[in-house]
């Protein structure tokens, strides 16, 4: 099967999230796509946020009745900065046989070079970007851009 995966904040989740989320899964022909709540953005932590429980909860009410999309508490429950690399090698033995997408915000395109390990990210899964009027690929991504999805 073919999973996807949507982490972030979701400080809160939205309307949004869920149609994008939608429209991704269709096309790309996910099986299912996980919404992981972080427990703390490493690039965000200056950032107020809603406790990490309350917003785990919010993500199951958004979800709930939502046949392909499954609320997954992976990060909250770690707990400490989540760090995708670390979210995808733990859903890789999971999902053993499984394909992952890891889709992505084109606004988070200008950090991912800063993020923890992004060679190893984009061997994990399958990096899909959803693109965003108003935001272009940064050029910092050098030879990662060539093995990203843009959609």
């Amino acid at each position: 099967m073919n999973v996807g995966i949507l982490g972030g904040k979701f400080n809160p989740p939205h309307v949004g999230h869920l149609i994008v989320a939608e429209r991704v899964r269709d096309e790309l022909g996910l099986g299912k796509i996980l919404f992981i709540p972080s427990a703390i953005s490493p690039h965000k932590q200056h950032l107020e946020l809603i406790d990490p429980a309350l917003r785990m909860e919010m993500v199951r009410l958004a979800v709930l009745g939502q046949t392909f999309f499954e609320p997954s508490d992976f990060e909250v429950s770690r707990g400490g900065v989540s760090f995708t690399v670390d979210t995808l090698e733990q859903l890789k033995q999971v999902y053993s046989g499984d394909s992952l997408y890891l889709l992505v915000g084109m606004d988070n395109l200008a950090e991912f070079h800063t993020w923890k390990s992004p060679e190893k990210v984009v061997n994990l899964a399958s990096v899909v970007v959803m693109t965003r009027s108003g935001f272009r690929p940064d050029e910092l991504l050098g030879e990662l851009e060539s093995r990203l999805v843009f959609w």
